[in-house]
């Protein structure tokens, strides 16, 4: 009677091993490169749709002399995604008129990537279902709820974002990859890396670092980060005749709004909430012996907004420091990322650059300002 028991531990571990191996490879052969499309909807598959910051940054670039420098970014543009027979596309909310509470209606496309389509389900057999699943094919496109996306393969690249897509007859693509473990889908966030390697058809003979050097390395961030409802309240000029626009430099974003009928330009100025702290974040690789000049500069400017009566605050952290928490957690941010501000530091001689530079990006509907880069 022992035996028979043992027995039947044995057999019915083999069963239930075979099984589970058996749909859990089924699953990491069709999913593995497979992501939910709910995941970019977000409100669904009609009406409206949830609404994204979108942004890209260049954040890695061959030194050697070339047509961009790390840091450069992008304006900042709402849109949302939309999926078509072949494309994930990410349409543009902005326009005249308009604003994120609009309906879906036919939107100007800021990039597409090609996909396809996917839909897993559990497979019968004579009739019965079994435990293994395939990749159903019987449905229509608009119908399934899993795509796959190759992000390197873009209709419209980053180049029409940073230069309007002129690279000029000196530079020209060699090739194109998503930079590895670069995907990051989260609730409301959306990110990865592409790698970009371009032919330098004009090698300046002046420079003999340059001279020799045939190919120039680009990486760019996209990053997409939800719109999320505040209290800001917008701070918008009077017209163009407005005297603060002669007296104060802010800079401004333009909405047009239909008033009475006509036509008007809003004037939004770009600013930050002024009732809450804001914090930077020092890259992951910055140099910790220039981080005292930053700390005591944040430290005197939070002092005279006290002495002034504002309540807005600024503050610079360490990279892994989480401000609901007040802890450090280990897990970076990464440059570029639109939820996050930045001080980034480049020690390396880059003909391309800049002494300094210093973006803001601001919600083009309100004018708030969401995040900044140094």
């Amino acid at each position: 009677m022992k035996h028979l028991f043992i027995l039947i531990l044995v057999g019915l571990s083999f069963v239930s091993c075979a099984r589970d191996r058996g749909t859990e490879k089924a699953r990491y052969e069709v999913t593995k490169a497979l992501q939910a499309k709910s995941d970019y909807l977000g409100g669904g598959t009609s009406g409206t749709r949830d609404a994204y910051y979108s942004k890209v940054t260049v954040v890695k670039n061959s030194l050697d002399g070339g047509f961009i420098f790390a840091g450069y970014q992008s304006d900042t543009r709402v849109g949302y995604f939309d999926f078509s027979e072949k494309d994930l596309q990410f349409k543009s909310m902005q326009g005249a008129y308009r604003g994120v509470e609009t309906s879906l209606t036919a939107s100007p496309v800021l990039y597409s990537w090609p996909i396809t389509h996917h839909q897993l389900e559990l497979q019968e057999v004579d009739g019965k279902t079994i435990n293994k699943e395939i990749d159903d094919d019987r449905k229509k496109w608009h119908e399934k709820s899993l795509f796959k996306v190759d992000f390197a393969v873009a209709n419209i690249t980053e180049e029409n974002a940073l230069l309007g897509g002129r690279l000029g007859e000196c530079w020209t693509v060699a090739g194109r990859r998503r930079v590895d473990n670069s995907l990051q889908v989260e609730p409301g966030y959306i990110s990865f890396v592409i790698e970009v390697l371009y032919n330098r058809n004009c090698p300046d003979s002046a420079d003999p670092v340059i001279s020799g050097h045939t190919n120039y390395m680009v990486q760019y961030r996209y990053s997409f980060r939800r719109v999320e409802k505040t209290d800001y309240e917008p701070m918008v000029y009077d017209g163009e005749q407005d005297p603060r626009m002669r007296k104060f430099g802010y800079f401004q974003s333009i909405k047009t709004n239909l008033v009475n009928g006509e036509k008007r330009n809003l004037f939004l100025v770009n600013r930050w909430n002024p009732n809450k702290t804001h914090y930077f974040y020092f890259t992951k690789d910055f140099p910790e012996k220039y981080k005292f000049l930053y700390k005591d500069i944040f430290e005197k400017t939070n002092l005279v907004f006290q002495s002034k009566g504002l309540k807005v605050r600024f503050k610079v952290e360490e990279n892994d420091f989480d401000p609901e928490k007040g802890i450090r957690t280990g897990k970076p941010k990464e440059f570029g990322d639109l939820r996050y501000s930045f001080i980034n530091l480049v020690e390396e001689l880059d003909p391309s650059a800049p002494l300094g530079y210093g973006p803001s990006d601001a919600d083009p509907f309100t004018g708030e300002i969401i995040a900044a880069n140094l």
